[in-house]
Protein backbone atom coordinates (compact mmCIF):
# COMPACT_ATOMS: atom_id res chain seq x y z
CA UNK A 1 0.00 0.00 0.00
CA UNK A 2 0.97 2.98 -0.69
CA UNK A 3 0.05 6.22 1.25
CA UNK A 4 -1.45 9.16 -0.71
CA UNK A 5 0.92 11.65 1.16
CA UNK A 6 3.53 10.27 -1.52
CA UNK A 7 1.77 10.64 -4.06
CA UNK A 8 -0.15 14.25 -3.61
CA UNK A 9 0.27 17.44 -2.01
CA UNK A 10 -2.60 19.78 -0.70
CA UNK A 11 -2.57 22.99 0.40
CA UNK A 12 -5.56 25.69 1.19
CA UNK A 13 -5.47 28.33 -1.22
CA UNK A 14 -7.75 31.03 -1.89
CA UNK A 15 -9.32 32.07 -5.53
CA UNK A 16 -11.55 34.11 -7.52
CA UNK A 17 -15.46 34.05 -6.58
CA UNK A 18 -17.87 32.27 -9.58
CA UNK A 19 -18.41 34.68 -11.70
CA UNK A 20 -21.92 33.74 -14.26
CA UNK A 21 -21.39 33.71 -17.88
CA UNK A 22 -23.95 33.94 -20.73
CA UNK A 23 -22.85 33.17 -24.63
CA UNK A 24 -19.15 33.11 -22.96
CA UNK A 25 -19.61 36.70 -21.68
CA UNK A 26 -19.73 37.69 -18.00
CA UNK A 27 -23.36 38.25 -17.08
CA UNK A 28 -25.56 40.07 -14.87
CA UNK A 29 -29.20 38.89 -14.18
CA UNK A 30 -32.02 41.06 -14.54
CA UNK A 31 -35.62 39.92 -14.86
CA UNK A 32 -38.72 41.58 -16.12
CA UNK A 33 -42.34 40.34 -16.09
CA UNK A 34 -45.32 41.10 -18.48
CA UNK A 35 -48.11 38.99 -17.97
CA UNK A 36 -50.49 38.06 -19.87
CA UNK A 37 -48.45 37.93 -23.31
CA UNK A 38 -44.68 38.09 -23.47
CA UNK A 39 -44.48 38.00 -27.02
CA UNK A 40 -45.70 41.57 -28.06
CA UNK A 41 -43.71 43.13 -24.91
CA UNK A 42 -40.53 41.49 -26.62
CA UNK A 43 -41.05 43.31 -30.14
CA UNK A 44 -41.31 46.06 -28.13
CA UNK A 45 -38.52 48.91 -29.24
CA UNK A 46 -38.28 50.09 -25.48
CA UNK A 47 -36.18 46.76 -24.63
CA UNK A 48 -33.57 47.40 -26.83
CA UNK A 49 -33.85 51.50 -25.51
CA UNK A 50 -33.85 50.71 -22.24
CA UNK A 51 -31.18 48.18 -22.76
CA UNK A 52 -28.89 50.78 -24.34
CA UNK A 53 -30.04 53.59 -21.90
CA UNK A 54 -29.37 52.10 -19.07
CA UNK A 55 -26.42 49.57 -19.68
CA UNK A 56 -22.85 50.64 -19.73
CA UNK A 57 -21.40 50.92 -22.50
CA UNK A 58 -20.30 47.16 -23.87
CA UNK A 59 -22.87 45.56 -22.80
CA UNK A 60 -26.11 44.40 -24.80
CA UNK A 61 -29.07 42.45 -23.52
CA UNK A 62 -30.21 38.59 -24.97
CA UNK A 63 -33.18 36.73 -24.14
CA UNK A 64 -32.68 33.48 -21.84
CA UNK A 65 -35.07 30.44 -21.28
CA UNK A 66 -38.63 30.40 -21.82
CA UNK A 67 -38.47 34.10 -23.58
CA UNK A 68 -35.72 32.39 -25.74
CA UNK A 69 -37.73 29.53 -26.33
CA UNK A 70 -40.49 31.70 -27.53
CA UNK A 71 -38.46 33.89 -29.88
CA UNK A 72 -36.79 30.79 -31.45
CA UNK A 73 -39.95 29.28 -31.92
CA UNK A 74 -41.56 32.15 -33.96
CA UNK A 75 -44.69 31.54 -36.11
CA UNK A 76 -43.76 27.82 -36.43
CA UNK A 77 -47.41 26.98 -35.00
CA UNK A 78 -49.02 28.47 -37.97
CA UNK A 79 -47.16 26.19 -39.85
CA UNK A 80 -47.47 23.39 -38.00
CA UNK A 81 -51.55 23.58 -38.02
CA UNK A 82 -51.42 24.53 -42.11
CA UNK A 83 -49.14 20.89 -42.66
CA UNK A 84 -51.68 18.95 -40.19
CA UNK A 85 -54.82 20.66 -42.23
CA UNK A 86 -53.04 19.36 -45.42
CA UNK A 87 -52.47 15.77 -43.96
CA UNK A 88 -55.70 15.54 -42.73
CA UNK A 89 -57.32 16.63 -46.05
CA UNK A 90 -54.43 13.49 -47.85
CA UNK A 91 -55.97 11.03 -45.61
CA UNK A 92 -59.83 11.90 -46.10
CA UNK A 93 -58.95 12.13 -49.93
CA UNK A 94 -57.53 9.09 -50.27
CA UNK A 95 -60.12 7.28 -47.83
CA UNK A 96 -63.22 8.60 -50.13
CA UNK A 97 -61.27 8.29 -53.53
CA UNK A 98 -63.62 5.53 -54.86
Amino acid sequence: MVPLSALVRTEWVTGPDLLPHFNGFPRRRSTATRQPATAPAMRSPRWRRSATELLPPGYTFAWSGLAFEEKKSGGTSMIAFLFGLIIVFLVLAAQYES
